[in-house]
C-alpha cells in the first residue's frame, strides 16, 4: 500500500523519508489551509492511504514532552471525522515501547500558544493533543474514500507556553524563517526569557 504523509514541516518530511517503503510526502508549511490540497496532491500522485504527520501541542494534561499520539479521530470542534482505528491500533501496538496514546486530536487554524486556551479546549473538545493539518487530511481522504490516521510527537505540553509568533517563523516549504522570526522577536521581545535579552 502507498501510503501518504501530510506534514506541516520540511524536518518532519526528513523522518517519513528516512522511514523507506513506498512513501509520499507533501509539506504544507504550518498553513492549514494547505494541507486538504496536499492531500488532494497525494492522492493525484498515487497516494492508497494517508497520515497526518509530524509534532502536535498536547491538550491531555497527562501527556509529556516526546509522547506518541496515534488516533484515527479529528475534530475541530464542530465537525469531525474518523480514519482505520484498526490501522492506527496496529501502528500504537508496533510501538509498545515508546510512550504512546490514543484520543482524538483538534485541528486548529492558529497556534494554540497559552495553558488557559489548551486546558479550555481539552474540556471542550476532550481532544487529547492538537495541530493544524490533520482535519485537511481527513477531509481529503474521506471525498477519495480512503482510510487515514494521525501520527504527532507532543512538542509542547498542557502546561507549556508559546511565543506569539512562533507559526510565522515557517515558510511555505516548511523551513524555518529567520528573517520573520528576528523582525517580530524585535517587534515583541517580551516572550524571551530575562536572561537572553
Amino acid at each position: 500500500m502507498r501510503v501518504g504523509f501530510v506534514c506541516g514541516l520540511a524536518g518532519e518530511r526528513h523522518i517519513v523519508e528516512r522511514l523507506g517503503g513506498d512513501v509520499l510526502c507533501a509539506v504544507t508549511g504550518a498553513h492549514p489551509a494547505r494541507a486538504e490540497s496536499c492531500a488532494q496532491d497525494l492522492i493525484a500522485r498515487g497516494a492508497q492511504a494517508l497520515v497526518s504527520f509530524g509534532l502536535a501541542g498536547g491538550l491531555d494534561p497527562a501527556l509529556r514532552a516526546g509522547d506518541v499520539v496515534v488516533s484515527a479521530t479529528v475534530t475541530t470542534g464542530e465537525d469531525s471525522w474518523t480514519g482505520d482505528a484498526r490501522w492506527a491500533e496496529q501502528v500504537r501496538t508496533r510501538w509498545a515501547i515508546a510512550r504512546t496514546h490514543q484520543g482524538p486530536i483538534l485541528n486548529a487554524n492558529a497556534v494554540m500558544s497559552t495553558p488557559h486556551e489548551k486546558a479550555a479546549a481539552f474540556v471542550r473538545t476532550g481532544a487529547v493533543a492538537v495541530d493544524m493539518e490533520s482535519a485537511g487530511v481527513a477531509r481529503g481522504a474521506a471525498a477519495a474514500d480512503l482510510p487515514f490516521i494521525m501520527v504527532r510527537a507532543i512538542a509542547d505540553t498542557a502546561a507549556h507556553r508559546l511565543t506569539a509568533y512562533a507559526a510565522t517563523a515557517i515558510d511555505s516549504q516548511g523551513k524555518h524563517a529567520w528573517d520573520r522570526f528576528c523582525a517580530a522577536l524585535r517587534a515583541t521581545p517580551r516572550p524571551l526569557p530575562r536572561c537572553c535579552r
